[in-house]
């Protein structure tokens, strides 16, 4: 169930994700409304990062662990917190402690957990309130035989009602909630305690009736080797040459601004709804394609499947398949000429591959949701 949903609904993120990107990309630089549709970009990340802790929740995904900086991740989420919280809320970001501190952790998934905890603290103040969220190093001895010596803390602290141990006990077990059945299904703890234990953490809370409450969460430091590359702009978009692309997408609104960005910047695209009009299309433009893509679950004809089927009949141009599953590993299903993107993906990611692809440079510079064999 959790598979099928973030499927559907990652169709859903890739399109409002490449409109938002193609109307940035054709305003120009210092337009107001520029600011208004990244802040639309850091929405669709939370959005998405709920799908990863769904899945992760659910194991049907592992973590994505870079190397992720904590100052700036939660410098960079109080903006959207303090759009969020209601005026009868003051929201305190403490942060100072901590400078440079890496760990390892899938970063849309750790802003799932400060996302969430943000949230829980803003339902426990009904009448207003402080929000409090600080970072500083953990303490070396705890007093319960652990070495969190070189860990960091984050504390998302409320001042709202509080909470008596016997709910205390409960709070991070799947669909326990003590809100109305309109406010809450008792997973966003859930997936807290699930995150954070997959990124070798710990999560605790301390609570008072009355007086309210503090979730504490411990992290190891970073034991990657790199910092990943900065995410691509659409401002850095290159431009082909009028080449032709075979794209077959059954989820409209995602083949036609996938087409839309491909033709902005340059290709000439010729679409197919299903995986027999892919076979067809190819048939019709075989002379005259340099790159197919495809996504994974079409109809009548998977991607995987046609593919299959242009290869046996010799075709040899590059290939890109489209997912919006996690679920499924295809590494060793496909070929050297083959490339696996997951969904969501940014339509500025997808028109630096094509340029890749088509003009075979030797790397691509965001890889975040890429697959290739070997």
């Amino acid at each position: 169930m959790a598979d099928g949903i973030a499927h559907d609904f990652r169709n859903a993120l890739t399109a409002i994700s490449g409109y938002n990107a193609l109307g940035q990309d054709l305003l120009p630089e210092h337009h107001p409304a520029l600011e208004s549709l990244k802040r639309i970009d850091q929405v669709i990340g939370q959005a998405n990062g709920l799908i990863k802790g769904l899945l992760t929740f659910s194991r049907r995904q592992e973590t994505e662990q870079q190397s992720v900086e904590l100052h700036q991740l939660v410098e960079n989420s109080s903006d959207l917190f303090r759009r969020i919280l209601p005026a009868t809320i003051t929201l305190e970001i403490d942060v100072a402690s901590v400078q440079n501190f890496q760990v390892s952790a899938d970063v849309t998934q750790l802003q799932q957990v400060l996302l969430n905890l943000m949230i829980n603290a803003r339902d426990a103040m009904p009448d207003g309130g402080t929000l409090r969220i600080s970072l500083s190093p953990a303490p070396a001895d705890r007093g319960d035989g652990s070495d969190t010596a070189g860990w960091v803390r984050i504390e998302v602290s409320d001042t709202g009602v509080g909470m008596p141990p016997e709910v205390q006990a409960h709070i991070f077990e799947p669909f326990f909630t003590t809100k109305p059945d309109e406010y809450g299904t008792g997973l966003g703890l859930a997936m807290v305690h699930s995150i954070v234990s997959q990124h070798g953490g710990r999560v605790e809370v301390r609570s008072t009736v009355g007086q309210g409450s503090t979730f504490t969460v411990l992290l190891p430091p970073a034991t990657l080797d790199s910092i990943p590359d900065d995410a691509i702009s659409s401002r850095n978009w290159k431009s082909g040459a009028g080449e032709m692309i075979l794209l077959a997408e059954d989820h409209r609104y995602v083949r036609e601004i996938m087409a839309a960005t491909l033709r902005h910047v340059g290709y000439e695209v010729v679409q197919a709804e299903d995986g027999l009009a892919l076979l067809d299309r190819y048939q019709a433009h075989r002379d005259h394609l340099r790159l197919l893509i495809a996504d994974l679950d079409l109809p009548g004809c998977s991607g995987l499947d046609g593919l299959r089927q242009l290869r046996a009949r010799g075709a040899r141009l590059p290939a890109i398949l489209i997912t919006g599953t996690d679920s499924r590993d295809l590494s060793d299903q496909l070929d050297m000429e083959t490339l696996l993107l997951r969904k969501p993906f940014q339509m500025a990611t997808l028109a630096r591959l094509v340029y890749s692809l088509l003009h075979q440079e030797a790397r691509v510079d965001d890889q975040t949701h890429l697959d290739r064999p070997g």
